[in-house]
């Protein structure tokens, strides 16, 4: 178990790692800032994906606390994961535009994780 600690770092950081017990995740995906290193993470599906971003030390703005309102928590979902994600809501399609988001993006804060995500990076854009 403990060789599982060192493998999945971020797991060890969440407290995942005991000696009697391992928790297994359901989603593994890669966190990509447009400044720093990538970022392996870990979670349950239907996971609130600022959340994720925040508890594994991902450097994603949010002013509003994840509120939806500030639009500072941007992503860039590739196109498959994009296409299968709900629609957003007005709210958060008029943030988007206003932030000049690209096509694919959504408010971290506004999206759950799911299976989709396995294998995949997101990208986390500077915001001005």
């Amino acid at each position: 178990m403990q060789a599982f600690c060192r493998l999945l770092p971020s797991a060890a950081r969440r407290g995942a790692c005991f000696a009697n017990q391992v928790r297994r995740f359901g989603v593994e995906f890669t966190f990509k800032p447009a400044e720093g290193e990538e970022v392996e993470v870990e979670c349950d599906a239907k996971e609130n994906l600022l959340e994720v971003a925040q508890s594994n030390d991902v450097e994603i703005k949010s002013s509003c606390g994840g509120g939806g309102s500030c639009g500072e928590c941007i992503v860039v979902f590739p196109k498959d994961i994009f296409d299968k994600l709900p629609k957003p809501g007005e709210t958060e399609t008029e943030l988007l535009k206003k932030m000049n988001a690209a096509p694919t993006a959504r408010l971290a804060c506004q999206v759950k994780t799911c299976e989709c995500f396995g294998g995949k990076v997101i990208e986390v854009p500077l915001v001005e």
